[in-house]
């Protein structure tokens, strides 16, 4: 009984050492065969052994999806606030505009829409009619002047008449002839002074009227160039108005280094005119995309791990960004219950492009 339970296992191990023999020959040939593809496939890799060595490790790096999004504030919306048809359009979508500070002005690309208020022919006419007043207002005051120096003119003269006049008088009264002769010489000289007197007092009230008209016509051309530059003035704010412009000093960045934005948006065409009642629609939205947001969803059971201000790391085609978490929101998809969080990731290059999924590395817990 002991030979035939020895000769059996002896049958085994035998059978035992063909198969593996058999396993090995097959393994070489499926090898050679195949160019070790077909065992390589089957066979885990090292880098799938690594990954799951890592992730069962206590303090692995989590990974899920994200999504790239502009930030709220880095968000300019161009909209209708007047009710003139659009007459131009400036841009186009993907577009980047650039502005950067030149002598305490912003010097680039600002006018994105335009649209028409007036006719050419009536901004001419403003412009015209305030360049008209300037020159009719330069006129009067020079004209007003010339009539004050002739009115002071012609009071000096008879000033120097009247001064004459009684002088005479005064010389002839101090003479001691009393005949007929010298009476009238007397009366003469005395009337000649009263009429000398009688113009110095007509000269003096005529220049002071021609005072008073001269600065009327001042006046009046004044209030016709305050009238006009009124004009102009609306026409100029009208024309400001008429262009959507980008708030430039809004966008965020160092002094002195040009600032960009990128167009996401143009829901603009020529001839478009906004409503007159409802709300006014967006016609070109820009982004300032030198940072940006990822949205990215973990589940339930990772809520601990996120927490606001903690590192986070972004991958796209072989690129690794570096971001902090921003905010946990208070939402959760109805569907998965999966919670959404935000993280914040520089974007100096402008290599990240809205919209784009990321893989977002963390900090996670053993799984």
């Amino acid at each position: 009984m002991n030979g035939l339970h020895e000769g059996s296992l002896r049958s085994l191990t035998m059978l035992g050492a063909v198969c593996v023999s058999a396993v090995s020959l097959a393994y070489s040939a499926i090898e050679g065969s195949c160019g070790g593809g077909l065992l390589n496939y089957l066979r885990p890799t090292r880098e799938a052994v690594a990954q799951g060595s890592s992730e069962s490790e206590t303090g692995h790096l989590a990974k899920v999806k994200g999504v790239v999004e502009p930030i709220p504030d880095r968000v300019f919306r161009i909209m209708p606030y007047n009710d003139w048809p659009i007459l131009r359009v400036d841009v186009h979508e993907g577009q980047r505009l650039t502005w950067k500070r030149e002598k305490g002005a912003w010097v680039g690309d600002s006018d994105i829409l335009t649209t028409q208020f007036e006719t050419p022919a009536e901004i001419d006419g403003v412009i015209e009619e305030a360049s008209r007043a300037k020159i009719e207002l330069a006129a009067a005051r020079s004209k007003a002047e010339l009539a004050k120096v002739e009115a002071k003119t012609a009071v000096d003269q008879a000033r120097i008449r009247e001064l004459n006049a009684r002088q005479e008088h005064e010389r002839i009264s101090g003479l001691k002839r009393r005949d007929t002769e010298s009476i009238e010489v007397h009366q003469r000289a005395e009337n000649l002074w009263n009429l000398a007197v009688a113009e110095l007092t007509k000269a003096e009230k005529i220049a002071a009227l021609q005072d008073q008209l001269a600065d009327a016509d001042v006046q009046i051309a004044e209030s016709r160039l305050v009238q006009a530059q009124s004009d102009l003035d609306l026409a100029n704010f009208k024309r400001d108005m008429s262009w959507g412009k980008v708030p430039v000093h809004m966008i965020k960045g160092a002094p002195g280094e040009a600032r960009q934005v990128v167009v996401t948006k143009v829901a603009a065409t020529i001839g478009d005119q906004p409503p007159r009642a409802g709300a006014a629609p967006v016609w070109v939205e820009l982004v300032d995309d030198s940072k940006l947001f990822v949205r990215a969803k973990v589940s339930p059971d990772r809520e601990t791990e996120i927490r606001p201000g903690m590192p986070v790391k972004f991958s796209q085609r072989g690129r690794t960004y570096e971001g902090k978490v921003v905010t946990l929101l208070p939402i959760v998809d109805p569907e998965t219950q999966e919670i959404q969080f935000l993280s914040e990731v520089e974007n100096p290059d402008r290599a990240l492009r809205i919209g784009s999924i990321l893989e977002t590395h963390f900090e996670g817990s053993e799984r």
